[in-house]
């Protein structure tokens, strides 16, 4: 039955990256880019209350949290196998494929990134919004077309007075016809005017929203799919191995999954589309990575774990305190906040890719 506790990265997971301080008393050490470095046990880290899904309405309901535990079953006893087996063992491509599209979707890193997009583009429409003239060309009235800032105008207000809406006998279609016709005709000095406290407040709403919006994506995709099928089809494709360090250096980035493109940089699996996918990386213990690659599996180099470390957002775990990864810390969020800038000043440069 779903818990409160819900972790977005599985506690079978982090067990590989645990030292066994009692038996079956686990501790791992986590880097938080802002609450320092600490050691806990797995069960109070990478997870919040009711992440997933709340409390059943009825006695023998499955919530999503219920899917997510039944669907991992399998793929834990996987990770436990990798974990142990020779290294040059066969690895069942399609079960790698499933267990890492799976991992990729699952983590809060996606739902934060998101979160802090909205947050990041709601900003700076306020900000090129500072006279009529911008107004009007920021809401793209020029368009019969409402753009996509007009459509979220536009559903906000609804939201906020459907019901008195709908005793008056109009559907939310009509009323954004109306809603956009009516403003289309005002002259942009007096839209400007009456407008300006509507949009903060409009602004002000969706920020405030901005996490429970990200949350309701996360949770619908997760829904629809606990693997997609076109990533797991891709993956499936790589030839998959295992490598080891016997030093046991790796770490579990808050992401899970990181992904090697055609360029050569290193992001989270789930930021990156299928075609640019060159490699694969899953690491299942301290001392192991689950390797997927186009080709045959070359060496991984000894940055990854600074290169993974960048890729995080808001921490990393690891089997204990080491200097090197104290440094490491210091560039979490570094590559997640290089990839909003560039989506932003992609949009700023180009509004048709933001509305």
């Amino acid at each position: 039955m779903s818990g409160k506790y819900q972790h977005d990265i599985p506690q079978s997971l982090q067990r590989g990256f645990a030292v066994e301080r009692k038996p079956g008393k686990f501790q791992v050490t986590v880097y938080d880019r802002d609450r320092g470095i600490f050691s806990t046990a797995p069960e109070g880290v990478a997870g919040e209350s009711y992440f997933y899904s709340h409390a059943p309405a009825s006695p023998g309901d499955v919530t999503l949290d219920d899917r997510i535990t039944a669907f991992e079953s399998g793929i834990a006893a996987f990770i436990n196998q990798l974990r142990t087996c020779p290294l040059d063992s066969p690895i069942d491509a399609a079960l790698a494929g499933s267990a890492v599209a799976h991992y990729s979707i699952r983590a809060a890193h996606g739902r934060r990134l998101f979160t802090e997009a909205v947050r990041d583009v709601v900003g700076a429409v306020g900000d090129r919004a500072q006279s009529p003239e911008e107004f009007w060309r920021t809401l793209k009235l020029d368009q019969t077309v409402p753009s996509k800032t007009m459509r979220d105008i536009m559903r906000e207000a609804w939201r906020e007075d459907h019901r008195k809406l709908r005793q008056r006998g109009l559907t939310q279609d009509q009323f954004e016809r109306v809603f956009y016709a009516q403003v289309r005709q005002m002259n942009p000095n007096d839209l400007f005017s009456l407008a300006t406290p509507a949009a903060r407040f409009f602004t002000e709403s969706l920020l405030k929203r901005a996490p429970e919006i990200a949350r309701k994506g996360h949770t619908q995709a997760l829904d629809r799919t606990l693997a997609p099928p076109k990533l797991v089809e891709r993956l499936s494709r790589l030839i998959w191995s295992m490598q080891e360090e016997a030093d046991g250096t790796f770490i579990l980035p808050d992401h899970i999954v990181s992904s090697r493109l055609v360029e050569g940089n290193l992001s989270p699996l789930f930021q990156v589309g299928e075609e640019t996918i060159t490699q694969v990386l899953l690491p299942v213990s301290h001392r192991r990575l689950l390797v997927g690659s186009l080709g045959e599996s070359m060496r991984i180099g000894p940055a990854l774990n600074a290169e993974s470390a960048a890729c995080c957002w808001q921490f990393f775990i690891a089997r204990e305190r080491r200097h090197d990864l104290e440094t490491f810390r210091e560039s979490i969020r570094a590559k997640p906040r290089a990839f909003l800038d560039g989506l932003l000043h992609e949009a700023e440069r180009d509004p048709s890719k933001r509305n």
